[in-house]
């Protein structure tokens, strides 16, 4: 395959002009952009020893290695934060009660007199789950193979379910931290459950990476039943052993280690799969590209910095359970199995910092009844940044800073706060961001420094409407919607019927927003993922600049599904064209897609990748382009 070299790229992105993006019907090219790695070490070497090596187990059991022992439910993940806090230590762990199940409660958090009350410190949190009563050993080194003499261990005894090791590293004088983890059963000698794996230090980096993507929507996957609830037929997913349910086949990680192993070895291997094979792949599509998605990054050697999954991953709401066999009446078992589910998929989190954004689909909104296991799980199985990190003590809104502060990331919340009377959001009006959050990011636009602030949100705080009498969840979160000019033209457009009023303007608060981060001194880009298409990084219009004089800018990520949304907007209202255009004018794109954004210098890189093989109805087959896994669909370069 023909590669783009470095300076090919520069030269291309010259031409650019600030940001404008070349035809990308044109540009279909056969590499992706990113910056050097490390010769010392390799992501596509580790995954090859890790899944090679017969010393080593995989976390998921998987045709032909049934035997191997996994002694974590699921792979780590690190999380690196800079926080300003003096106490911690390992407490005792405490455990709620749920008939034969226990679950670790680890809001009481570690305290030990290590650093000061004024320090800001970077650290990494190591999120560990084991399967039963075991001893973990983590060593940390600023090399692989000072690991067993000259690293750091940290000891923990005892631990059954969730734990987090909290991690020092300022004492790391490199970019790149290793670690290994080891277990024992409480006889015998300390096992190794993977090769030594490294993350980056952002304390000694100037340059970050940041892969997202959103709505993967593995929920939509494994139907278990033959019919639903309303009488409709649906596939049912042949088990690999005996079962045929997401529980027993697919909450264990089973196909998506599998499907992930395979497209690591050999990106093509789907072309030439048995019938019985090919059944499978049609019952579980999501899962095979959010697979596609993380071996692609695995067999290209790409590191990044930050994953953002933009949310809509757990499907943690009524019908679901149904097609993925859980039962209907255990909303906290539900919520504990899914958010399993969701960590086991992630191969990369013991290498990159693997953020997720509170989402529809995800049991964050106050009218789904799984909300307060949501609340009580997610902190545990995907630890965010909290309070001592100066962020949201629930850890649903949170900063993470990258290349050493030059690039932040904030996370919004989107969901926990958008309802009508307790129920689903059906107006521009009722998708709210909350006082306490407003406030919390004015808060922060008056003490972020950085050259480049990403905000991520899944969906809008008001959106475009569904139907012209705002009807059927009229403005659900869709589009852009950034400034009130946006809103006074749908009131424009719009043909109200008696009782039902327009949009009141001065109550949507994705303009408030958009107002308060026009403070900060920084370049800022706005990203939303709700609405399953990738489009261009734009100035919010009419444009609003922020206090270093620079446009805000806002776009769409794309997903790696294979929901073609627009699809079934056109049942409803012809909305979806004037916010985006037409499929064959690909002003967007459909799935299946990645973001890739790198940051050097006084420039951002953003690249649109195709990721997985597209499926028929993409409109990334337009123009008979023969569109291929790893081919470039968009690329801009942005100022800061």
């Amino acid at each position: 395959m023909k590669k783009m070299t470095r300076r090919k790229f520069t030269e291309t992105s010259a031409i650019l002009l600030g940001g404008l993006c070349l035809d990308p019907s044109k540009i279909f090219s056969n590499s992706t952009f990113r910056t050097n790695q490390e010769k010392e070490w390799s992501i596509s070497e580790h995954f090859k020893e890790w899944i090679e090596n017969p010393d080593y187990a995989l976390p998921a059991k998987i045709p032909g290695l049934e035997d191997k022992e996994f002694p974590l439910e699921y792979p780590e993940l690190v999380m690196v934060m800079k926080g300003n806090f003096s106490k911690y230590e390992y407490l005792n762990p405490t455990w709620l009660s749920n008939g034969e199940k226990f679950y670790l409660n680890d809001r009481d958090r570690y305290v030990t007199n290590v650093f000061g009350p004024d320090q800001d410190i970077y650290y990494a949190k190591l999120n560990l789950c084991t399967k039963k009563n075991l001893d973990i050993q983590v060593m940390v080194s600023d090399n692989p193979a000072s690991l067993a003499t000259k690293g750091r261990v940290y000891n923990l005894g005892g631990v059954n379910g969730t734990v987090n090791v909290l991690i020092p590293i300022e004492f790391i004088q490199s970019d790149r931290i290793f670690y290994q983890v080891f277990y024992k059963d409480g006889k015998g000698t300390f096992k190794p459950v993977s090769p030594p794996r490294c993350f980056r230090n952002p304390r000694y980096r100037s340059t970050a990476v940041i892969c997202s993507y959103g709505d993967h929507h593995m929920f939509d996957d494994f139907f278990a039943q033959d019919y639903d609830q309303f009488g409709r037929k649906y596939l049912k997913a042949n088990p690999f052993t005996i079962g045929g349910s997401a529980v027993k086949d697919g909450l264990d990680g089973r196909y998506f280690w599998d499907y992930f192993i395979r497209s690591f070895k050999d990106s093509e291997w789907v072309n030439n799969v048995d019938p019985f094979y090919e059944h499978n792949l049609k019952c579980t599509k999501n899962t095979f590209h959010k697979a596609n998605l993380y071996a692609y990054l695995a067999r290209e050697n790409i590191w990044p910095d930050l994953i953002v999954d933009g949310g809509d991953g757990t499907g943690v709401q009524d019908y679901r359970y149904r097609r993925q066999g859980l039962p209907l009446d255990d909303e906290r078992g539900n919520a504990y199995k899914l958010l399993r589910r969701e960590r086991i998929c992630s191969p990369f989190t013991p290498l990159a910092p693997e953020i997720k954004i509170r989402a529809n689909h995800d049991g964050g909104g106050v009218w789904n009844k799984a909300h307060p296991h949501i609340a009580e799980f997610m902190p545990l199985m995907w630890p965010h940044p909290g309070e001592l990190e100066g962020s949201s003590s629930l850890q649903n809104y949170y900063i993470i800073p990258l290349a050493n502060g030059r690039v932040v990331h904030m996370a919004l919340d989107s969901v926990s706060y958008s309802h009508f009377n307790n129920n689903q959001p059906n107006r521009p009006e009722h998708w709210r961001a909350g006082q306490e959050q407003k406030a919390w990011i004015a808060d922060q636009t008056q003490k972020i420094q950085t050259d480049l602030l990403f905000v991520d949100q899944h969906n809008c705080f008001g959106g475009m409407p569904k139907s012209p009498d705002l009807r059927n969840y009229g403005g659900y979160g869709r589009g852009g919607g950034d400034t009130r000019e946006y809103y006074e033209n749908w009131n424009k457009i719009c043909n109200y019927p008696p009782h039902y009023d327009p949009i009141d303007v001065t109550a949507v608060d994705q303009p408030k927003i958009t107002e308060i981060l026009s403070k900060i001194y920084s370049r800022v880009l706005l990203r939303k993922y709700h609405d399953h298409i990738e489009t261009e990084a734009n100035p919010v219009q009419p444009e609003v600049k922020t206090t270093k004089g620079l446009p805000i800018l806002s776009m769409h990520i794309g997903t790696p599904n294979e929901i073609i949304e627009e699809k079934n907007w056109g049942k409803d209202i012809d909305c979806w064209i004037p916010e985006y255009g037409q499929p064959w004018e690909l002003k967007y794109f459909n799935s299946p897609t990645l973001n890739m954004t790198t940051v050097e210098g006084n420039t951002a890189f953003i690249q649109t990748v195709c990721i997985s093989h597209p499926d028929p109805l993409s409109n990334l087959n337009y123009f008979n382009q023969p569109v291929k896994i790893g081919d470039i669909l968009r690329q801009s370069v942005v100022s800061l």
